[in-house]
């Protein structure tokens, strides 16, 4: 299993609450459609004074199943989305394997 880890920050002049609903209700239902995505959380920081403003987590079988995800035009379409909401050269990504320490 493969997890993506986006470190997410709101565009410049949209209020934190604005893009938490954004986020969450309008977004979420276009990352959803992503296939071969197994599970999507969203993290939204509980401070307006954290470095990032939330954390997204998307999981997939393996790398191949992120590269067919990629190719999609449903994927497409959530890249698109980000810029109305996301300051994407300030958004990190990362691909991890879980190590469960505690089960």
């Amino acid at each position: 299993m493969v997890k993506a880890i986006y470190l997410i920050r709101r565009r410049a002049g949209m209020s934190s609450a604005d893009f938490h609903r954004y986020w969450r209700e309008i977004y979420g239902e276009i990352a959803a459609r992503i296939p071969g995505m197994r599970r999507y959380v969203q993290c939204h920081a509980t401070d307006d004074v954290a470095e990032y403003d939330g954390a997204a987590e998307a999981w997939f079988d393996d790398m191949d199943a992120v590269r067919r995800a990629v190719a999609s035009p449903e994927y497409a379409a959530a890249r698109t989305d980000e810029a109305r909401f996301i300051d994407l050269d300030r958004t990190t990504l990362i691909f991890t394997e879980e190590v469960p320490i505690i089960a």
